[in-house]
């Protein structure tokens, strides 16, 4: 697209020509639109500003030595626009409105395309494009006229749609202080002193880049149609100032929703560094949301396999999870503004709401007193089966009787009955509850379908939930259509064969093992495959839940009504349920199964690569457990008679005594055949071998070495 205009004038023969062209990235830069519009009534006393825009392919393509000066932004460097450059530059002025020029070559030094960057470009808006057009052309060549200074646009302080709702930005649309803001809030009458705070971090450059907010004021609106009070800052405001109350030595916000988190501006915070910035969120003490707008559209979006752009994971996801924010959720996209021809951000319909579910809920469980919480506590059986209840390096039922123990200190309602485990008594055997091990095993475990006499049994305890087929099939209705049919299609119709119970009376229910204490759950996480090929399918994102599995965690929610799930171990299957692989939609399972719950997570500490595909596809918190110790293994059955045994040659041998160190020597070469040791180590042995040989292969050579790298080799204690 190429853009040629001419400031008006009444004595045009009297004016000194400036011809100005721009080389811009593209025309949906909004910059374009700012030029284009910065020539309407723009009239100066001695000069006549002829402003032309080329893209890069036009500038490739063209003789530039026209121009009286070339001003380039935001293009990556190319030899051909180099090479017309390089052709004008006897005849024009070269400047590349940036910090730095980076690889490309101008006439013009770069403290000049420095400060136009600066001082009018980042400001940004139409009048600050009319100025700069003058500071260039007086600056670059010579023309008499006034140089005005840049309108400097804030990119701090706090800021509501509907405080001075001009939807322009400007710096009298802002509020410097919180107390101000909260004095306007309350009078507006949207202040509810008992309902939550959120606090919310926007995008300053796109403020001040054309009030470009719309995603985030879909997000305003939909918190305060629920009551909750809001207080959005732009992200170059000191957030501690405005969040966090001296007075009262404690945050003012419940939780925090942050723009793509918190790293792109160094002014953000006060503070420059990761770990600062960690810390100042720490004191806090809140849950900051990484509330992510990605450079697609929504349709392409929700059309995507893979979600995010993967250049997004880096600078959008990434870094915000070390800094500890949580939830990446997509909350808009970009379109083409139809007027500008610019890019511009916009919500997504429903993700305000889907935003803003999961932000009540994490406020809820600040004020729900403990006692009235109801938490599911979710570890993994599998595959099913009475033994085949664990996690990597962790004691499950030891770890559940440890959180049982420490919820009841802290006042959840663990029921009438419970008392304290014991939990240095190995055999668990603790006051008048009954064993933790023997619970999971009778009434908290999966089942396949090889063994449905067992199903029948656990559907007919009293402690189990069974889900009426009936009830089932309405909340499998509400799904996307396309996905019911991926359920129908692999598991078959409603409510399938996984932990299906068939009542005398015919009625069907799907049973949903678990254990209760009071307002706490324990559930194992239903089984994701079949019985042969469980393993295999344990890490396939391509497979959708079986009915039972979706049947659960719909449960949970919809009749268990669950504060929190916290899910116990390293790992379960809900992160690898298919879907979006970074930034989910409503047509991803692991979104559609977590519905708006909290999932704090226990995880392994040295797992850093699928404890950030929980945090990502399941919005998991990871609260880490430590690796157990390492010990030395040492040795055991026959490993360790063999050892014996050559120790007993040796002492036979110097005591002269050859009939024992035949039978040793013989017990040696039986052991080592019968463990297939020979097989490991490459060597043949028979009965009839030579003292010297038997010593040369066996004591002093690569039998004794192997027994003692697996004697030495360090294993995990627990």
């Amino acid at each position: 697209m190429l853009a040629s205009l001419t400031t008006v004038a009444t004595a045009e023969e009297q004016k000194t020509s400036v011809d100005v062209l721009f080389i811009l990235h593209d025309n949906t830069s909004i910059h374009w639109y700012y030029l284009e519009e910065a020539m309407n009534d723009y009239e100066l006393e001695n000069t006549t500003i002829n402003l032309t825009i080329y893209d890069p392919d036009q500038a490739a393509e063209n003789n530039l030595t026209s121009f009286d000066i070339i001003a380039l932004h935001h293009v990556s460097y190319s030899p051909d626009i180099q090479e017309r450059l390089d052709e004008a530059n006897s005849t024009s002025r070269t400047v590349y409105i940036s910090d730095t020029a980076y690889l490309w070559e101008m006439n013009v030094p770069q403290n000049i395309g420095q400060y136009a960057y600066s001082e009018y470009w980042m400001s940004s808006g139409v009048e600050n494009h009319r100025n700069l057009l003058t500071y260039l052309a007086v600056t670059l060549m010579g023309a008499e006229e006034e140089i005005k200074p840049g309108i400097q646009l804030s990119q701090s302080g706090i800021f509501h749609p509907d405080y001075k709702a001009e939807f322009q930005p400007s710096n009298e649309g802002l509020f410097n202080n919180i107390t101000a803001y909260m004095e306007w809030y309350n009078d507006s009458g949207k202040y509810h002193p008992d309902k939550p705070t959120v606090g919310l971090t926007l995008s300053g450059y796109y403020y001040a880049n054309g009030y470009n907010l719309a995603d985030w004021i879909s997000i305003i609106r939909e918190l305060e149609e629920r009551g909750v009070n809001v207080i959005p800052i732009l992200d170059k405001t000191d957030a501690r100032q405005v969040f966090f109350d001296e007075v009262k030595n404690e945050s003012r916000v419940d939780l925090v929703l942050a723009y793509m988190g918190t790293f792109h501006s160094k002014a953000t915070f006060n503070t420059s560094s990761i770990s600062e910035r960690k810390a100042m969120i720490s004191e806090l003490g809140v849950p900051w949301i990484n509330c992510i707008t990605t450079s697609q559209t929504p349709e392409e979006w929700e059309n995507s396999t893979t979600g995010i752009p993967s250049s997004y994971t880096s600078w959008a996801v990434a870094l915000q999870e070390m800094e500890g924010l949580i939830e990446p959720i997509v909350i808009g996209g970009t379109v083409i503004d139809e007027i500008t021809n610019a890019q511009i951000k916009v919500p997504i319909p429903g993700r305000a709401e889907y935003v803003a579910d999961r932000a009540l809920k994490w406020t809820e469980l600040k004020y729900l007193d403990n006692s009235q919480k109801r938490i599911a506590l979710i570890y993994y059986s599998y595959p099913p089966g009475k033994s085949e209840i664990g996690a990597s390096y962790m004691d499950v039922p030891q770890t559940l009787e440890v959180l049982l123990n420490e919820m009841y200190n802290a006042g959840y309602d663990l029921g009438e009955d419970f008392s304290i485990y014991n939990i240095s008594d190995s055999n668990n055997s603790i006051s008048s509850n009954e064993s933790i091990v023997v619970k999971l095993i009778t009434q908290g475990r999966n089942i396949g379908t090889w063994a449905q006499e067992d199903v029948d049994r656990l559907a007919e305890l009293d402690a189990v939930e069974l889900i009426p087929e009936s009830k089932y099939l309405q909340w499998f209705s509400e799904l996307p259509e396309d996905m019911q049919q991926d359920v129908v299609d692999l598991w078959g119709e409603a409510p399938g064969d996984q932990m299906v119970y068939t009542a005398p009376d015919n009625r069907r229910y799907l049973v949903i093992p678990n254990i209760r204490y009071g307002n706490i759950l324990l559930a194992p996480q239903p089984y994701k495959g079949y019985q042969n090929n469980e393993q295999t399918l344990y890490h396939n994102t391509s497979m959708p839940p079986n009915h039972q599995y979706i049947a659960f965690y719909l449960w949970l929610k919809k009749e268990y009504n669950a504060s929190a799930l916290v899910h116990v171990g390293t790992h379960g299957t809900l992160e690898w349920l298919p879907g979006k692989e970074v930034g989910l939609c409503n047509h991803s399972w692991p979104e559609i199964l977590i519905q708006d719950l909290p999932n704090p997570y226990i995880y392994i500490v040295d797992n850093v690569g699928e404890g950030t595909q929980a945090k990502r596809r399941s919005y998991s918190v990871i609260i880490d457990h430590m690796t157990p110790p390492f010990v030395p293994s040492g040795l055991y059955g026959n490993y360790s008679n063999l050892h014996q045994s050559i120790h007993l040659y040796l002492t036979s041998k110097e005591n002269n005594n050859t009939a024992l160190m035949d039978q040793y020597e013989n017990t040696s070469i039986r052991i080592i055949k019968d463990t297939h040791i020979d097989e490991d180590i490459g060597l043949n042995f028979s009965y009839n071998m030579s003292y010297e040989e038997f010593e040369d292969t066996v004591v002093y050579g690569e039998v004794h070495d192997y027994l003692h790298d697996m004697m030495y080799a360090n294993i995990p204690y627990g």
